[in-house]
């Protein structure tokens, strides 16, 4: 990948929930193939999806997968044993139909114990087949290893604190000090806490991620253009 002079990059930093959408769309077990099959099929779908938020966060990531932010400047997907973890129990936990079929008359099932049901060996080659190579193959990131504190909590709960800490800490492995950064949800409370969140990180839902890619890349196209001629101009 060629990066500008100044060796730029951007990094993005996806949510569990993000991962966690395109499993749930696609079913166990992850394949490729299929998750190509599906953005095939739905190539002409629009974002924001009014039937399926989902589908919003399959093309967050395959809009990510390139490498590239726009014209010669990187971008680089990042998690953590946090975020892998926490896919893997949410993948493997039973489904919400399943919790309620076995629950007690009168007693409810809470989000936070509802999962996708999947196998154990099918919720670990989802973090594998899916996280690990839009992260390492596909973008040529990394991870941050182990979250010891949260960021932003609060306004954010613990788990949230620490996706933003994951991505807190990626932009500042990738640069030194603090590059441009992102994190993706589809969590209200995390993309409008009640109060503000650190600066260093900016927070987007994934239709947000996928209309500032779109942006960024039709701009650089269209300045080429515009730099030749200048570039001409200059020589004559």
């Amino acid at each position: 990948m060629d990066l500008s002079p100044e060796g730029d990059v951007r990094v993005v930093v996806f949510d569990v929930n993000i991962y966690l959408d395109v499993a749930r769309l696609l079913g166990a077990p992850f394949s490729w193939d299929r998750y190509q099959a599906f953005l095939r099929d739905n190539r002409s779908a629009y974002v924001p999806n009014g039937s399926s938020s989902a589908i919003d966060s399959a093309f967050a990531i395959s809009h990510s997968l390139s490498g590239e932010f726009s014209g010669g400047v990187g971008l680089q997907v990042w998690t953590s044993n946090h975020i892998d973890n926490l896919v893997m129990t949410k993948a493997g936990q039973p489904s919400r139909e399943e919790l309620e079929a076995r629950a007690a008359f009168g007693q409810s099932v809470r989000d936070e114990d509802c999962g996708l049901g999947w196998t154990s060996e099918a919720s670990e080659l989802l973090v594998h087949d899916l996280v690990y190579t839009v992260v390492y193959d596909e973008t040529d990131g990394g991870s941050v290893g182990d979250i010891t504190f949260p960021i932003g909590n609060p306004p954010l709960d613990h788990e949230d604190g620490k996706v933003f800490a994951t991505a807190r800490m990626a932009g500042c492995e990738v640069a030194g000090e603090q590059c441009v950064t992102y994190c993706v949800t589809r969590d209200h409370g995390f993309r409008h806490p009640k109060t503000p969140l650190p600066r260093t990180v900016t927070v987007l839902y994934p239709h947000e991620w996928i209309a500032l890619l779109r942006k960024a890349r039709y701009t650089a196209r269209s300045a080429k253009p515009e730099m030749l001629r200048r570039v001409r101009d200059r020589t004559h």
